[in-house]
C-alpha cells in the first residue's frame, strides 16, 4: 500500500519495523526455530497460509531483506534451544550409537533431526569424547560411522562448516585416549577414530538461510510476482 500511495509511509521504514517486530518475537521466545531440513524454508518461500506473496519491483529489495532477516532470526531461535538439546543428544550418544547416527545423518529412514544443523559445534569436545568412552563398546562402531558419514561430501563446506574445528578437536582427543591406553583397549580406540580429513571452518558470519552464524548455502529467494 505504501508503494501505491495508499499508505503514507516510506517503504524502508516499514521494512525496518517488520525486522524490529521479528527481533521482538525472538527476544520474547515466541519465534519458532528453523526447521531441520536443508531447505526448510521452501514451504513458505513463495506463500504462507494459502496466500501468495505479492511482490513488485517497487519494494522487492526491501521484501527480500525482511525475508532474509526472518530466516536468520529463526536460526537464532534454534540456537537458543541448544542448551536443552545438547544434553539430550549426549544421552543418546552414550546409550544408543545407532540412534545417534540416525539423529545426525541422513539415512534410508528419511528425515533426520540434525542432519543439516551444526549442533555438534555447541558440544564441548571433551564432553563428547567422555560420553563416547563411557558408552558400550558396541556403540563405538555406530558413533564412528556417524561422524564419517556426516562429514563426507560438499555438505561439510557449507551447512556443517562451523563444525570443522570441533571434529578436529574430537579426533585429537581420541588420539590422546589411544596414546594413554594399552593392549586391546588401545587398538579398540584407534579403530574407532573416524577417518576424516582435518579441516578448519571459515570465520563465522550471519547467513540468510535461517541459521545465523552457521555458514549454510546461499540466501533463499522468494517467488514474488
Amino acid at each position: 500500500m505504501a508503494s501505491k500511495g495508499i499508505l503514507d509511509r516510506k517503504i524502508d521504514v516499514i521494512a525496518k519495523e517488520c525486522m524490529t517486530y521479528i527481533d521482538d518475537l525472538l527476544r520474547a521466545g515466541k519465534l519458532p526455530p528453523r526447521g531441520s531440513d536443508w531447505e526448510w524454508y521452501d514451504d513458505f518461500s513463495g506463500s504462507a497460509y494459502g496466500v501468495t506473496y505479492w511482490v513488485t519491483d517497487d519494494y522487492r529489495e526491501q521484501f527480500q531483506s525482511v525475508f532474509d532477516h526472518l530466516l536468520v532470526a529463526r536460526g537464532k531461535a534454534l540456537e537458543a534451544e541448544y542448551p536443552k538439546r545438547v544434553p539430550e543428544l549426549l544421552k543418546v550418544l552414550e546409550a544408543d550409537g545407532q540412534r545417534f547416527l540416525e539423529k545426525i545423518c541422513y539415512t534410508h529412514k528419511g528425515s533426520t533431526e540434525y542432519g543439516s544443523v551444526p549442533i555438534l559445534a555447541a558440544i564441548d569436545p571433551k564432553d563428547f569424547v567422555a560420553a563416547w568412552m563411557r558408552s558400550p563398546k558396541a556403540n563405538w562402531y555406530w558413533i564412528s560411522n556417524a561422524l564419517q558419514e556426516r562429514y563426507k561430501g560438499s555438505r561439510v563446506e557449507h551447512i556443517l562448516n562451523p563444525e570443522g574445528p570441533w571434529i578436529d578437536a574430537v579426533i585429537a582427543l581420541l588420539e590422546e585416549e589411544a596414546d594413554k591406553a594399552t593392549g586391546l583397549a588401545k587398538v579398540r580406540i584407534q579403530r574407532a577414530i573416524p577417518k576424516i580429513p582435518r579441516r578448519q571452518a571459515e570465520p563465522k558470519s550471519e547467513t540468510v538461510n535461517g541459521l545465523a552464524n552457521m555458514g549454510e548455502p546461499a540466501t533463499a529467494k522468494h517467488r514474488g510476482k
